[in-house]
């Protein structure tokens, strides 16, 4: 029951990891948290099918709106509320991951590479840094060898289409869903 609803959306998984319907001494306050907390676990799966049920989920967000008495449940309901539209957004996009860890390992990277060589000296070496760093995630997500990549580059074979060039042959085998299409 505590699987994430959502992975980037934190009150959510706040919710479901800190209450614990068992801890509650009221009996009618704990069937109503388990209740709610069903109700969540079916919102999850409904999720999962996200283009069948895209109507039906936005009717729901009404479970975050009723009071529980529980003013801990109600707090985490109130800071989900304030969110639902963003939560809401993978229902028009349903192509956007559903957790950012790629993103945060990204960020990693840099940080890590900062730390190893402090800083730049000049606007050109940040420059040139972040190039690297940008053609080494984007080779690796291609499933391409940097190194074979670069040495292509500089020996000018040719071997290697442009990054550009497999990006689009790659996304037209997995297209976006219809709302990336230009109008």
């Amino acid at each position: 029951m505590t699987q994430k609803l959502i992975s980037n959306e934190k009150s959510v998984c706040d919710l479901l990891q800190t209450i614990e319907p068992k801890g509650i001494a009221d009996e009618s306050m704990r069937q109503t948290v388990e209740v709610l907390l069903n109700l969540i676990e079916q919102l999850q799966l409904k999720v999962k099918g996200l283009e069948s049920e895209n109507q039906h989920l936005r009717d729901e967000n009404n479970l975050f709106s009723t009071d529980s008495g529980y003013e801990q449940l109600d707090e985490r309901k109130r800071l989900t509320r304030l969110k639902i539209s963003e939560l809401l957004y993978v229902l028009e996009h349903p192509e956007l991951p559903l957790h950012n860890n790629p993103a945060e390992l990204a960020a990693r990277t840099m940080v890590q590479r900062r730390n190893i060589s402090y800083a730049t000296q000049t606007l050109e070496g940040t420059q040139a840094r972040d190039t690297f760093m940008s053609l080494v995630a984007t080779t690796r997500k291609l499933g391409i060898s940097f190194f074979e990549y670069v040495r292509d580059r500089i020996s000018q074979v040719g071997n290697i289409p442009f990054l550009g060039t497999i990006i689009r042959e790659k996304s037209a085998l997995n297209p976006l869903s219809w709302s990336w299409m230009p109008e």
